[in-house]
């Protein structure tokens, strides 16, 4: 008959392990899913653009109700910048978020994105 084994310490090192990173990715999960929303609300804006009505106040009401539409309500017209290059909308989405992970270690994701009408 073989050795049996129990569960040792090094197992429950790798199990502890691997339930922190399943933690790290369940919290950091949520975050990207809403900037992969907040990217294609703006690209949808953009893209969608009336050649006539591209000032920056129009462009910030397109992707207002792309926000809305998605649900996405902790971002402003603050994370904006909106500027009118050839007629066309440039838009730069600057923000960060921070989420609570476990005791007080917090994970903050920072995003930029520049996006430029075609």
């Amino acid at each position: 008959m073989g050795k049996q084994n129990g569960f040792g310490m090094v197992s429950c090192v790798n199990l502890l392990l691997w339930l922190w990173v399943l933690i790290f990715v369940m919290k950091l999960m949520p975050l990207y899913w809403e900037h992969y929303l907040v990217v294609t609300a703006v690209e949808k804006s953009i893209k969608h653009m009336e050649v006539g009505k591209q000032d920056p106040v129009a462009v910030m009401d397109a992707i207002n109700r792309g926000l809305l539409m998605n649900n996405v309500k902790n971002l402003g017209p603050d994370n904006f910048t909106i500027k009118i290059v050839d007629q066309k909308p440039q838009v730069t989405l600057n923000y960060f978020e921070e989420k609570p992970m476990m005791f007080n270690i917090s994970l903050m994701v920072k995003f930029n994105d520049e996006f430029k009408s075609k």
